[in-house]
């Protein structure tokens, strides 16, 4: 640029309002940025807790699932050694009256 332009007060003047304007633009953008950021990472958040969520919720009804069938199994062998037991309580039963 020639010096005598340099020197000009309009264009100091000038220049410095595009800095300015310039500067406001580029702190604008970089706050938009810093919020789609946050945004973003918000979002990523609520995505990985709410698949976690599900995971641990999946693994406590397994858990649930797991509880039940036990209990059952051992139901089902309580009444299997009394159904025996009976059993084994009628044919001396019925051996004695032969």
């Amino acid at each position: 640029m020639p010096e005598k332009l340099l020197k000009n007060p309009i264009f100091l003047k000038l220049q410095n309002e595009v800095k300015l304007c310039n500067f406001t633009d580029e702190v604008f953008n970089a706050e938009v940025c810093n919020m789609t950021d946050l945004k973003y990472e918000h979002e990523c958040g609520y995505i990985e807790g709410r698949e976690e969520g599900r995971v641990e919720g999946r693994a406590d009804e397994r858990k649930k699932v797991a509880a039940k069938l036990a209990a059952n199994k051992a139901a089902l062998a309580a009444k299997d050694a009394e159904n025996r037991k009976l059993k084994a309580q009628l044919k001396v039963l019925l051996a004695k009256k032969s």
